[in-house]
């Protein structure tokens, strides 16, 4: 005999390059969710991961404390750069078309006796293969460490009579560009590191006093747009330039610089898109809201640009295909 209700608590955790997430869902309803300006950047840099390691035994800690959480009745699910050479163990990529299915028959179980009382379970990341249209590109390969798992969430999440294949657009740190077949597998990938360049560029460049070492605080779309066609015509570097002249000679805020410089930036990831695309795929936003919601902007501005545009708006996707991983292998589940 089987009950499907013997698990009431998961704990999933969602290790990032720049951020750490640990959730507790019970009864699958997420409960509360610790996130930590730690990721495996800042581990790499020190050349351990002891700082993971404290974060995630103080989290777990906590939330057995707080919801008096038993541990024969609880999983853990983790995901990210969690299984990278920075996080607690290494597990090799799985080469793609991979959907949930792998996913959950490839998750791996490690002891941490330190951090929590229960084993862990990893869901490994993807590695895929993907022909470049450029002459001048020998990169035929992606890889992806989280971005698998919030995936197989925005899939679930999708209106079930949406038939075409999609392209799932994922900003963040790295802005992934996921390509999944009618029956949600990931078949293509291509990454850009969108994120990490427009946080140097605000925080650590020339213009970062134009714009106050801050991102915008409110979307400009006039700015975004002109940011961004600068770009396109003339190229980044020059549209980057352009925000200290549009602080020296036009008055512009230091919002509505901001905001062109971000436009300026996305410039390439646009780009990217429409080289990735192909007819008759749907376009899904997701990720980070102030990314997600410029990228909508920009391709709603643009002339030739067809293709449906979805956006999913949901906390911790993460977290959510955790559970749906765990699901398909059977976690949730106890014999009794």
């Amino acid at each position: 005999m089987v009950d499907e209700y013997m698990i009431k608590d998961i704990i999933t955790i969602d290790v990032g390059t720049t951020n750490t997430r640990v959730s507790l869902w019970r009864d699958e309803e997420l409960q509360e969710v610790f996130v930590y300006s730690q990721g495996v950047q800042k581990a790499s840099l020190a050349g351990n991961n002891d700082a993971v390691k404290k974060i995630l035994e103080c989290s777990i800690k906590k939330l057995f404390k707080k919801y008096n959480i038993l541990a024969e009745k609880t999983v853990i699910i983790a995901s990210g750069m969690i299984t990278s050479a920075f996080g607690l163990v290494e597990i090799p990529h799985l080469n793609a078309p991979v959907g949930i299915q792998e996913l959950a028959i490839s998750m791996k179980q490690f002891s941490f006796p330190k951090i929590c009382p229960q084993p862990i379970w990893f869901i490994p990341g993807v590695k895929t293969q993907c022909q470049d249209k450029s002459r001048l590109s020998s990169i035929q390969y992606d890889v992806m460490r989280g971005e698998e798992t919030e995936a197989m969430a925005v899939f679930s999440l999708l209106n079930p009579t949406i038939s075409d294949e999609h392209i799932f657009v994922m900003p963040g740190t790295h802005t992934k560009f996921i390509k999944l077949d009618k029956n949600g597998r990931i078949i293509k990938s291509k990454t850009a590191t969108t994120g990490e360049i427009l946080s140097l560029l605000t925080k650590k460049s020339l213009i970062a006093t134009d714009v106050h070492h801050r991102f915008y605080d409110e979307l400009d779309e006039s700015y975004l747009l002109s940011g961004f066609h600068s770009a396109r015509s003339n190229g980044i570097g020059s549209a980057v330039f352009d925000v200290r002249i549009l602080g020296q000679t036009h008055n512009a805020s230091r919002n509505q610089r901001a905001n062109y410089l971000l436009g300026a930036v996305l410039s390439s990831d646009i780009q990217l898109l429409e080289n990735f695309l192909e007819p008759n795929e749907t376009v899904v936003l997701t990720g980070k809201k102030e990314l997600r919601e410029a990228i909508h902007v920009i391709l709603n501005d643009l002339d030739n640009f067809s293709h449906p545009i979805i956006i999913i708006e949901a906390n911790d996707l993460a977290g959510r295909g955790a559970l749906l991983a765990g699901k398909k292998r059977g976690l949730l589940r106890k014999e009794g």
